[in-house]
């Protein structure tokens, strides 16, 4: 017997499909200007992601991003690329 998941993406109804972060979403981890990630690999309740000023990081919470920080992550490419 399928699982309940297997047997709704099988209906064509996935409601796992669409949970929030997914891999290579923009995510804000905390309250620092650049405390901005874009979402990698779930581990082990979190996520591991790349930080907005360069870097690897893990996280535990993950929030939508607002319009400014859309525009930081976009200001802080400079120093990812060093």
């Amino acid at each position: 017997m399928p699982t309940k998941k297997a047997a709704m993406q099988l209906q064509g109804l996935d409601i796992y499909a669409h949970v929030w972060p997914q891999e290579g979403d923009l995510v804000r981890y905390d309250y620092g200007s650049t405390a901005l990630a874009i979402c990698g690999k779930p581990h082990a309740g979190g996520w591991h992601g790349a930080q907005c000023m360069g870097g690897s990081i893990y996280f535990n919470k993950a929030y939508p991003p607002t319009p400014e920080d859309i525009v930081m992550w976009d200001e802080c490419a400079k120093w990812r690329r060093k």
